[in-house]
């Protein structure tokens, strides 16, 4: 949003990144993401997140793992970018991105099978708006919300930030961690976010259920205030 603004949005436009100043990542994962509009109206986004076999850089799978000093060494960086723009593809960026990865054939079919999966998540919101209504809908997003601030520290808790050393022992087949002190900060760090804000919401088939159950308790509360207020 910081970037584009609200108006800066349009149906068929698709969004890829993989910046770790944006997603918190190292730079295999790639998030492809695509606007959501309700009768006209930009509401949310739906993302997803795979995995790329190879962007670039010192080698396949996981961009020369913890060797690698910088980002700029681990691959090609994409910073929110428009792949396609109002359903039209950007065929240069497409050849760029092509052009500089190993295995183009593997991640750019990755790359529609995102695509095919927010299609998919769009089809499911137009399902549940129609049916939930949108006041509900995004009450019930709220709440998830909600809920997750409450439960989650200021900061990010005692140990945000900080490299932990633990050992894990196998005691009649069932694990145990337990924390030994914590290790020196390394030069080189790996999925540790530069930037604590968030994308967007991360809907999957958990979420989608979730939401779901949400709304129809809601629908439930709202019959009852209703039929307390007639008596």
């Amino acid at each position: 949003m910081a970037r584009y603004g609200k108006d800066g949005f349009k149906p068929g436009d698709v969004l890829i990144t993989n910046h770790q100043a944006v997603a918190g990542q190292h730079l295999n994962n790639i998030v492809i993401y695509t606007p959501y509009f309700y009768e006209g109206e930009l509401l949310m986004f739906a993302i997803v997140r795979a995995h790329w076999i190879d962007v670039g850089g010192w080698s396949t799978g996981f961009g020369a793992g913890p060797h690698v000093p910088d980002p700029w060494l681990e691959g090609l960086q994409l910073n929110q970018l428009k792949i396609y723009e109002e359903g039209k593809l950007d065929d240069k960026l497409y050849r760029v991105i092509g052009d500089n990865i190993r295995f183009p054939e593997s991640s750019l079919g990755d790359m529609k099978s995102q695509m095919a999966a927010c299609r998919l998540a769009a089809r499911r919101l137009d399902e549940l708006f129609k049916k939930y209504g949108r006041d509900t809908i995004l009450g019930a997003i709220h709440q998830i919300s909600g809920e997750t601030d409450r439960k989650c520290p200021p900061g990010g808790g005692a140990d945000a930030g900080r490299r932990l050393r633990g050992l894990v022992a196998d005691r009649r087949g069932r694990r145990h961690a337990q924390r030994s002190g914590e290790a020196p900060r390394q030069g080189h760090g790996q999925g540790r976010p530069h930037d604590d804000r968030p994308v967007g919401l991360l809907a999957g088939a958990q979420g989608g259920h979730q939401l779901a159950h949400l709304c129809r308790r809601a629908r439930r509360l709202q019959g009852a205030d209703g039929a307390a207020r007639s008596r």
